[in-house]
């Protein structure tokens, strides 16, 4: 099927839009909904699962590939975006890439109809340096929050507006 979609997306009635796919900066995956294998990448989803280019990810099991056993919300995530018919489903997941990088990665799934068959499709952005201040965001707040809770002489808070 992989090598089918390739065709269909070089030669077939698609070649208007063979560009943006492969062109975006956001990393773009066609799934099989019944195998969960990927039939179509481009070069970012390459780059951000860390593979040399979009070929070697085609054939593969999309949760196995980007979850290294990590795969429950990813998993999730995608059967979710397949139950429904127009919405997409968005969500931070952490994956782990094949060059051994942990990151997060902001997914939207959607299903489509991709030659015939029900398949998703799934785009990724890195968002690990956003994950990281957030964390760390909330850790500066619990402190404050302790400091405060556990002080011994009263604290006065005074804002000026």
């Amino acid at each position: 099927m992989a090598k089918q979609a390739s065709r269909t997306l070089v030669h077939g009635s698609d070649d208007k839009y063979q560009h943006l796919f492969a062109d975006t900066l956001d990393g773009m995956l066609v799934f099989d909904a019944e195998t969960m294998k990927v039939v179509l990448a481009n070069k970012a989803a390459a780059d951000i699962a860390g593979v040399d280019f979009p070929a070697k990810m085609l054939g593969v099991d999309i949760v196995k590939s980007l979850s290294e056993g990590n795969g429950d919300r990813l998993a999730a995530l995608l059967a979710t975006a397949l139950r429904k018919e127009q919405s997409p489903v968005v969500g931070d997941v952490r994956i782990a890439t094949k060059d051994g990088r942990e990151i997060w990665v902001n997914a939207i799934c959607k299903k489509i109809d991709y030659q015939g068959r029900v398949a998703g499709l799934v785009a990724l952005r890195e968002v690990t340096d956003r994950k990281r201040a957030e964390e760390r965001l909330l850790a500066s707040q619990e402190r404050n929050r302790l400091l405060i809770e556990n002080a011994n002489e009263g604290i006065v808070v005074i804002q000026d507006e």
